[in-house]
């Protein structure tokens, strides 16, 4: 029995996709924002009807503290800007993915292979500063 773990890490703003970890594993210098990084392309798969991002980076991982510092090192390209109410707030939405996959080696037709994916989704703030209230005392609240 086979099981591989693999990872990927993008982040979607202004309609541009990138690839938050293609630096990991390659001798590409490593970018200090995600503008240095190069833009993707959605595509669809007729085939099983689905969407795929083109060219994405996948990485394997074998034990969580791998997983934490792809997440951290990921994150640290992210596009974020000043606002209202908070120092660093995300600009950009962010799709963390967990693929999951056991094959049985040899094959067997008593054993079925399996594939799940975990995605989880970051969205990118929106605070507005009409809602903030800031500047406006209120006794009430």
């Amino acid at each position: 029995l086979i099981i591989k773990i693999q990872v990927s890490f993008v982040e979607v703003y202004n309609e541009k996709i990138r690839d938050l970890l293609e630096f990991e594993g390659s001798n590409l210098p490593r970018p200090t924002n995600a503008n240095e990084l190069r833009d993707l392309k959605l595509k669809e798969d007729k085939k099983c009807k689905c969407f795929y991002v083109d060219q994405l980076s996948m990485h394997t991982v074998m034990n969580y503290p791998r997983v934490r510092r792809l997440i951290e090192e990921g994150s640290t390209l992210r596009t974020h800007a000043l606002t209202g109410m908070n120092d660093i707030s995300s600009r950009s939405h962010s799709v963390f993915t967990i693929y999951l996959s056991q094959v049985h080696e040899p094959p067997s037709a008593l054993d079925r292979d399996r594939a799940s994916k975990i995605t989880i989704v970051d969205l990118a703030g929106s605070e507005r500063q009409s809602k903030t209230d800031i500047g406006i005392s209120d006794p009430t609240r």
